[in-house]
């Protein structure tokens, strides 16, 4: 699996609740995150996801993790890696609109190891 720096996307919701416990996620926030994920992979349409978890980082931000499995360059599915990630909220100029966004920081694979990822979310308060 590739590991990536930072992809983003876009999508109307609502915000993540402030705490350090695991949160659960929403349906736009799932998407988001599914989306921003797809775009790092080989083979996007092969995805699929399971543990999706909201969190919230130590300098406030909020954080997501999960896990996600698809097919590599050989077509052959990989087994679920866990990711972690940056969930980003916006307000539109009327203020009432939200727009979420997720940006992957780590997809365990290609020389991440999963402990590595593990270890970022459980420093967020989420424990896959």
């Amino acid at each position: 699996m590739l590991a990536v720096m930072i992809i983003g996307s876009l999508l109307p919701g609502v915000a993540l609740a402030d705490s350090g416990a695991p949160q659960a996620l929403n349906a736009l926030q799932e998407q988001a995150i599914q989306k921003a994920v797809k775009e790092s992979l080989k083979d996007p349409e092969s995805a699929s996801f399971k543990g999706l978890l909201g969190g919230q980082g130590s300098n406030g931000t909020q954080t997501a993790c999960g896990f996600v499995n698809a097919k590599n360059s050989f077509g052959g599915y990989e087994g679920f890696a866990p990711f972690h990630g940056l969930l980003v909220t916006y307000t539109t100029e009327d203020g009432a609109t939200k727009v979420y966004g997720f940006s992957v920081v780590t997809i365990a694979g290609a020389g991440i190891s999963a402990q590595s990822v593990y270890d970022w979310c459980i420093r967020d308060g989420i424990n896959l």
